[in-house]
């Protein structure tokens, strides 16, 4: 980008970020901290949380003094070794600098005591996810109402230290010292709602905190093409502007195998609840159209609803019985069943006929997954975990379908959070945070023992704070 001049409209700082989510939040609560005196965080959107506010509200690292409290043994080094035998190894990250997913597992559990000091709260039970140790610490108060509770108590200790925030404004494009190849990052341009543009001048850095692009249809079908006509559930302002004004100056993306976190969203209700979270903790079973399983079920949302795209299923249903809602009614299925209506029947037989389920092949699949409850050994998906038989009526169904919520693929960064060229190189004043990032989420999803989105805000955000203050 060419150097634009300021004029009477225009707005210095040292520090701006652009994005008002978990990260946005974080790394302009760290460069106060860090002692930048003047801290400009804009946001897209008429409030503050971005897609941080629709996600399961789940802090997900190891190794932390709230497990400790509670009995659980975990380490950081058993994180992390979890997450490099279950395929950790896979991303990105690991092939170009294994220091930048390291440094997640290092700090995570020690930029949750942060957050702990700067008013956000946790619940006092780490919850069971994927991989062998409960390491899912949940905003107050819970799985999927607690990260409304953590923005709000961010905003809080931003505005305490000064923050000015500015909302209903867009990025537009980034602003450098000079049109020369790796030209210093100086500023932004950006438009409000009422259509006015105008530039903000940061003398130490910009921050991009602007989430993926998971709505952003073109991006979309650019970087991830097989998922073209697949539905989007994730914040709607989330169209990828950050990685484009990046790309312009050179920046690298990382493109994932897995580029997107898709989530199931219950067919035929108005509430749009996205699920998850009872696959890891309800012994149910999943199936197509055609009365068949597909995937082990344990594995997590990620890997089903990934398995659902790879074969073009456009739905799929969750199968248990009563005992399976009975014994496990205070887990997440709670919410479930307070929210949606819930097809309940009799018998297989009446509910394959409401469902559309292929009857005959359900009617298997279930005697043979019974068949394998007792002998303890899944011949299909070769499931270990959650095993009890379904055969106590009545039997429940949950008409399911696919949806982005969040993209993985995203600006390459360094451990400094600088943002990285194709050549390698940082773009100097340029950082990043959050979904903006190539990040290593999915792999916690897809059988690692791993992380969460929000532990990866949390830690970059405060890291790219505390460098741009520099």
């Amino acid at each position: 980008m060419t150097a634009i001049a300021a004029d009477k409209s225009d707005v210095r700082s040292n520090v701006l970020v652009v994005g008002g989510g978990m990260a946005g939040l974080c790394a302009a609560i760290s460069a106060k901290q860090s002692g930048a005196s003047k801290v400009i965080l804009v946001e897209k959107g008429g409030f503050l949380g971005g897609h941080s506010i629709l996600s399961g509200s789940g802090y997900w690292i190891g190794g932390t003094k709230i497990q400790k409290k509670a009995g659980i043994d975990d380490s950081l080094e058993i994180n992390w070794q979890d997450s490099l035998e279950r395929g950790l190894k896979l991303n990105r990250f690991l092939k170009r600098d294994t220091g930048v997913a390291r440094l997640v597992y290092e700090q995570g559990p020690k930029d949750l005591d942060w957050l702990e000091s700067l008013g956000v709260k946790f619940t006092d039970q780490p919850a069971q996810a994927i991989g062998n140790r409960k390491r899912v610490h949940y905003f107050a108060p819970g799985y999927r109402v607690g990260s409304p509770q953590a923005i709000k108590a961010l905003q809080a200790k931003a505005e305490s230290l000064g923050v000015e925030i500015i909302l209903n404004t867009n990025l537009v494009s980034l602003i450098t010292e000079s049109e020369k190849r790796n030209a210093r990052v100086i500023g932004a341009i950006l438009e409000n709602n009422k259509g006015n543009k105008y530039a903000i001048y940061a003398d130490h850095g910009v921050i991009l905190a602007t989430g993926g692009f998971a709505n952003g249809k073109e991006m979309v079908e650019k970087y991830h093409p097989y998922l073209k006509g697949v539905k989007s559930h994730g914040s709607k302002l989330n169209v990828g502007e950050g990685i484009k004004a990046a790309t312009a100056l050179g920046a690298n993306v990382i493109v994932e195998h897995y580029g997107f976190g898709m989530n199931m969203l219950f067919v035929g209700t108005h509430s749009n609840v996205s699920i998850g979270q009872p696959l890891v903790e309800v012994p149910l079973i999943i199936v197509n159209k055609n009365g068949q399983r597909f995937q082990d079920e344990t594995r997590g949302y990620l890997a089903v609803n990934h398995k659902m795209v790879e074969n073009k299923f456009k739905l799929a249903y969750w199968i248990l019985d009563s005992k399976a809602v009975k014994k496990y009614k205070d887990t997440s299925l709670k919410i479930f069943f307070e929210k949606q209506k819930v097809d309940k029947f009799d018998n297989l037989k009446d509910l394959a006929k409401a469902e559309g389920i292929n009857y005959q092949n359900l009617e298997k699949t279930v005697k043979e997954y019974n068949e394998d409850v007792l002998k303890g050994k899944d011949r299909y998906q070769n499931r270990t975990k959650l095993l009890d038989t379904i055969d106590k009526g009545p039997y429940y169904a949950f008409e399911c379908e696919p949806q982005i919520y969040t993209s993985y693929s995203g600006l390459e960064i360094n451990k400094k959070a600088q943002v990285m060229t194709t050549a390698g190189t940082p773009i100097p004043g340029l950082y990043a945070a959050g979904d903006v990032t190539g990040h290593l989420a999915y792999q916690a999803g897809l059988g690692g023992g791993g992380i969460s989105g929000l532990v990866m805000a949390t830690v970059y955000g405060r890291i790219a704070g505390a460098e741009a203050a520099k």
